[in-house]
């Protein structure tokens, strides 16, 4: 197993993650979504 060949993304703390804010794009939609239930219409 390559350690310093290249890292694996799920190695990669988030803090060290070039963009991290689009890791928390995505719960931030989800939980959203589940939380408006204007947003589960409209998806539906």
């Amino acid at each position: 197993m390559p350690m310093c060949g290249k890292p694996d993304s799920s190695h990669v703390p988030l803090s060290q993650s070039p963009q991290p804010h689009l890791l928390f794009s995505e719960p931030e939609q989800r939980s959203s979504v589940h939380l408006t239930p204007r947003r589960q219409r409209l998806s539906a």
